[in-house]
């Protein structure tokens, strides 16, 4: 922006000054963009110049400071060795003089010595300054190099301050003239090529009028300017001009062609009304009762049939009414509407109405959707035909004939429910799911007489289901299935396929097979299986589904019930971390197998294992790495002994492994088995590894070191004690008892 005066060639520098200033204040509040710009560069560059600043200080101060460690460093290789042969010679008068010149290198405030016999020699001042002291060690020169004292040097910073601060000053200073010039640059800049610019846009845009959207802008420019982005925004600009001028064009001619429609609409209001008084005789003679009517239920018009239909005097009574209070049920009326929106018209469409006196007709409505250009309806039009009589002629019929099938389907229901409670009183009584499968295996064909079906259950830990039982005279059922191949297991809910060809088939029935049912079996949120039946007896499988889903839950609760009786016998004698036997359980088999060895004369061994410094483990680790331990070591014991031995949780990090049928030399060296596999366990943490896992083992045998389960524990502790006490990570056997 050029603020300078046009004779300021003529004028004194004084004059042209006091002119620019006098002018500056009205040329800032007509170009804003400007000033705003002059800001926004002084202010980014005052933050890059105090940051570049705040660099350079934190350089140079690194730099003070290695250059006062370079002054210690040359006072321990200069001083050092002289201020040592003062001492060992006792030179006051030299051992002064050197610690005054410690004074003449920079920054250097303070210098003493301190001798071992406590002489004492300094110059200088301590500060209460910040400053950086060091304490040198004076020793002889000759060995054995005794300690003769202490060399203290303190070394000032106020020096190092003030020459960062001159530096400051220096490039503040250096960047803020360097600043102020550039944005005044830029700014003339902007306001020479820019600026003029977009006011010259503006001028044009405060003067454009519909007769001038025809007369282009051009932008000020001078023979061999390369044109830039305002030209563009100027072609934008000639661009939206003439739009604005076509879209005017187009709107007259718009106008003249709604002049034109309207002119054809009262044409057809003429023609209409002749029509109108064309049908009016059929309209006011009809038998059946005609009618239009809004889509929100507005009577716009009715015939004397239909008034006389639904009780009133006169048709014009109907118009006073609304139509949505004449139906008895807003479903029928929400029916009707669905139907018509969807079609378009209805024929013979069954209504209830309610006449002016409270008496409820029947009525069959045909009636058609009568819709404008844009495909709205406009209104309903059609008749109405009183089928009262008749409808309750059929009424009668059909009450009958539900009568008849009720009473046959609650005789049969009556003898379903009569085999299904036999079949779950005997459900509830078996202890085991081998026993649950033979029951089920011979009540189901009972159940569905004359049908063919076939249940499947999962297998345990696998993801596919297997055949328990299948009945009837259906070809052979596949004898496993994964949960993809049915519906009912897929969704977790009864599928059914009745008649017809649109049902959607499981994979794992034939593509032409109908009229059938799968229905999962579904406890506590756990799937178990799925029951399939096909039924031949001609009854609709849909009817059924309240007695198969029934069945199915009796089934999946009789499974459920079962599978948690063996559950718990289950965790009665299972340590629930490990997964081996607890201890209770290892105290009954122990004692039984005493008593065995007593009885038949056979051997049998005891180890007794602990985990080698667990509670060190436990308090660096933390206890879920503890329990990973435990269920680790478990996991290679049970890994290394035969099926016939029994591996149990002792207590704490203790195992107890009983060995029937072993001998002391072959216990020993399955012990020697055990705390080898351990030793090779690597187990990590997620960030650093838990180091080597050893264990101690004791073994004892029958009769040596006992006759009876608490003898034989003893002895095997004993030893496992023996083991902790040579240093762990070993095997020993337990002493033998007179």
């Amino acid at each position: 922006m050029s603020l300078k005066p046009r004779a300021a060639a003529a004028e004194s520098p004084v004059s042209w000054l006091a002119h620019l200033a006098a002018r500056l204040p009205a040329r800032l509040r007509e170009r804003r963009l400007g000033p705003r710009l002059l800001t926004a560069i002084v202010l980014a560059s005052t933050c890059l110049a105090l940051v570049a600043t705040a660099i350079q200080l934190y350089l140079d101060y690194s730099r003070e400071l290695t250059e006062i460690d370079a002054e210690f460093r040359q006072i321990e290789s200069s001083y050092l060795g002289s201020l040592a042969s003062s001492l060992w010679s006792f030179d006051r008068t030299q051992t002064q003089l050197q610690i005054e010149g410690l004074l003449k290198l920079r920054d250097v405030q303070f210098a003493a010595v301190r001798g071992e016999t406590g002489e004492q020699f300094q110059a200088g001042r301590k500060s209460d300054e910040r400053s950086v002291v060091r304490e040198f060690e004076l020793r002889s020169p000759k060995p054995p190099h005794q300690a003769l004292g202490s060399l203290t040097v303190a070394i000032g910073l106020q020096g190092v301050y003030g020459r960062l601060f001159d530096r400051t000053l220096v490039i503040l200073t250096t960047q803020a003239t360097k600043t102020f010039f550039i944005a005044l640059l830029i700014l003339f800049i902007v306001s020479r090529w820019v600026t003029r610019h977009l006011e010259h846009m503006a001028r044009h845009a405060r003067g454009m009028s519909v007769e001038r959207l025809s007369q282009p802008l051009a932008l000020p420019r001078r023979p061999g300017d390369e044109p830039d982005e305002l030209d563009e925004v100027a072609t934008a600009l000639n661009e939206m001009s003439r739009s604005l001028s076509a879209e005017l064009s187009r709107r007259a001619q718009a106008d003249q062609e709604l002049k034109q429609h309207r002119d054809q609409l009262v044409e057809a209001v003429a023609d209409l009304r002749v029509a109108e008084e064309k049908y009016r005789s059929i309209f006011e003679n009809a038998i059946e009762g005609i009618f239009q009517s809004t889509p929100a239920g507005r009577i716009l018009t009715g015939n004397p049939a239909m008034a006389r239909m639904l009780g009133y005097a006169e048709p014009a009574e109907l118009l006073t009414i609304d139509a949505t209070d004449l139906y008895v049920s807003a479903d029928d009326r929400q029916r009707w509407r669905t139907a018509m929106e969807r079609e378009g018209s209805v024929r013979d469409f069954p209504l209830q109405l309610r006449r002016r006196d409270g008496q409820v007709r029947w009525v069959s409505n045909s009636s058609r959707v009568v819709r404008g250009a844009d495909g709205q309806a406009l209104y309903y039009e059609g008749t109405l035909e009183d089928v009262t009589e008749r409808r309750q002629a059929e009424a009668n019929a059909e009450r009958l004939i539900r009568e008849e099938a009720a009473r046959q389907q609650a005789e049969a229901a009556r003898d379903e429910m009569a085999r299904l409670g036999e079949m779950v009183g005997l459900m509830q009584a078996c202890a085991t799911l081998d026993e649950l499968r033979a029951v089920i295996a011979q009540q189901l064909p009972r159940l569905f007489e004359g049908d063919d079906g076939a249940l499947y259950l999962f297998e345990p830990q696998q993801r596919f289901v297997a055949i328990a039982a299948a009945w009837g005279m259906a070809p052979s059922f596949a004898d496993s299935l994964t949960a993809d191949d049915c519906w009912a297991l897929r969704r977790g809910r009864p599928h059914l396929v009745e008649h017809g060809p649109d049902g959607l088939r499981c994979r794992h029935v034939d593509r032409a097979l109908s009229n059938y049912a799968c229905l999962p079996l579904i406890a506590q949120g756990e799937a178990l299986g799925f029951l399939h039946l096909r039924c031949n007896a001609g009854r609709p499988i849909a009817q059924r589904r309240p007695y198969l889903q029934t069945v199915a839950e009796n089934l999946a609760l009789g499974f459920a019930n079962v599978k948690l009786r063996e559950a718990l016998r289950h965790e009665a004698i299972r340590d629930p971390l490990t997964g081996l036997y607890n201890r209770r359980f290892m105290n009954e088999t122990l004692e039984r197998a005493c008593h065995s060895a007593t009885r038949t004369g056979r051997p049998l061994a005891l180890l007794l294992i602990d985990i080698d410094h667990f509670k060190r483990l436990n308090d660096s680790f933390g206890h879920d790495v503890g329990d990973r331990v435990l269920r680790e070591v478990a996991k290679s014991i049970a890994a290394r002994i035969r099926s016939s031995d029994l591996a149990c949780r002792f207590g704490g990090e203790e195992f107890l492994v009983i060995l029937p049928d072993t001998a002391l030399e072959a216990a020993r060296a399955v012990a020697e088995v055990l705390c080898k596999g351990v030793r090779e366990l690597a187990l990590s943490d997620s960030s650093r590894a838990i180091g080597q896992v050893t264990i101690s083992l004791g073994v004892a045998s029958f009769p040596q070191h006992g006759s009876d389960r608490a003898v034989l524990t003893r002895a095997a502790d004993a030893a496992l004690y023996q083991a902790k006490g040579q240093g762990r990570d070993r095997v020993v056997v337990a002493t033998a008892v007179s």
